[in-house]
């Protein structure tokens, strides 16, 4: 899921959730790991994640409904992000800010 500041894509302020299931997804199941990623100035640094932070982040999916090729979602995350100073290197840990946020998508199935 990528949410951006102004309901169309943007480069700037994008915080990105990625979340995988072991198996199939099923409600109720909780997915094996999350990250979320943060982006307030586009692919220029500074850049913050959850990747490598312990308890970084978690995912709760309030309902999801699939078709063939689109969906819906509600849920809500939480996270500590950390700055990098390149992506997939690991965290400063002395500077992090936790965050909270609900959401509600459509989905588009590929």
């Amino acid at each position: 899921i990528q949410a951006h500041p102004e309901p169309r894509f943007t480069k700037d302020g994008v915080l990105s959730i990625q979340a995988s299931w072991f198996g199939a997804f099923e409600q109720g199941k909780a997915p094996v790991s999350v990250e979320v990623l943060y982006l307030p100035e586009g692919m220029s640094k500074p850049f913050y994640t959850s990747d490598q932070v312990p308890d970084g982040a978690t995912l709760a999916i309030e309902s999801i409904n699939l078709d063939d090729d689109s969906g819906h979602m509600v849920g809500s995350f939480s996270a500590k992000l950390c700055h990098v100073a390149k992506l997939y290197e690991e965290p400063d840990m002395d500077d992090c800010k936790a965050i909270d946020g609900t959401f509600e998508t459509q989905l588009q199935i590929r």
